[in-house]
């Protein structure tokens, strides 16, 4: 939307409208030079509604600017908004926020914290689809950021495999003494050989996955493979079983284990359990 709004200033100027009324300017990576300003020559005035918007938008992310320069800068912006804003307590009130972008950062503290532990935590949980609490055990993987949002990747041992929780969705957290009682995930801390055919249309998990493969065997793309002309002969070497079964049924194209027998198993299991809610 920036975009489109800046690219509709070189239509903008003072009456006569011709070339040399209107306003020119450079857009060059992250940075805009007005040339030619015209009647921008000074900084415009916000509206209300505009320095409002902005104050709710700077609100909303400020928690998360970790540079010490920019969350400061951060801050200052704040401030002057709210002097702008002052004259109408409503708003003032709600660019305050509340105190559960904080309560979320903790909860996302103590993610990182079992990330890297390895530990696990009892959580209280929203679901988005039922809007229904649930208490479970989780045992977080990884963390990362989508669309705004903090998400944790964990092993949940009530749905006994890998679950992506949103963590302004966690309404309590703390640490658990549990032990993982799955068996996909070495206990040992020894990795797992898992062999598959992948269709060719499925390489794009293999690049993205550089960490977990082995080796990679390419079908010739004339001969006929488990998973269609020029398939996809991937080793994958693991210590989360759980994760890359989940991973690889989520692939578009077909795939096929070769070994070991008890994946295959679960493989077929979960595909089974899948084509049961269609029937």
């Amino acid at each position: 939307q920036m975009m489109k709004d800046l690219e509709m200033l070189f239509m903008c100027g003072l009456p006569g409208h011709g070339h040399l009324e209107l306003i020119d300017l450079e857009l060059e990576e992250d940075f805009v030079a007005v040339k030619n300003p015209q009647n921008l020559s000074l900084p415009r005035k916000f509206s209300y509604l505009e320095a409002a918007a902005l104050a709710l938008g700077l609100e909303s992310i400020i928690s998360y600017v970790k540079e010490p320069a920019l969350h400061n800068r951060a801050l200052h912006v704040k401030e002057r908004l709210q002097e702008f804003l002052s004259q109408r307590e409503s708003f003032v009130a709600v660019s305050e926020g509340s105190n559960e972008p904080e309560q979320w950062k903790n909860f996302e503290d103590l993610v990182s914290t079992a990330c890297a532990q390895g530990t696990a935590l009892q959580i209280t949980y929203r679901s988005a689809r039922t809007d229904s609490l649930s208490e479970r055990v989780i045992f977080p993987k990884t963390l990362y950021r989508e669309r705004g949002h903090a998400y944790t990747i964990a092993y949940c041992e009530e749905a006994m495999e890998l679950r992506h929780f949103r963590i302004d969705r966690i309404m309590n957290a703390k640490p658990s003494s549990s032990q993982p009682s799955h068996s996909l995930t070495s206990q040992s801390g020894e990795k797992t050989q898992i062999i598959a055919w992948i269709a060719p249309r499925n390489r794009f998990f293999v690049e993205e996955n550089p960490g977990i493969i082995q080796s990679i065997s390419e079908a010739d793309p004339l001969s006929d493979s488990p998973v269609g002309p020029g398939g996809l002969l991937v080793h994958f070497l693991i210590d989360d079983c759980s994760w890359l079964k989940r991973s690889l049924l989520e692939l578009p194209d077909p795939v096929q284990i070769v070994e070991p027998a008890w994946f295959i198993e679960e493989f077929d299991a979960h595909i089974d359990a899948i084509l049961d809610l269609y029937r």
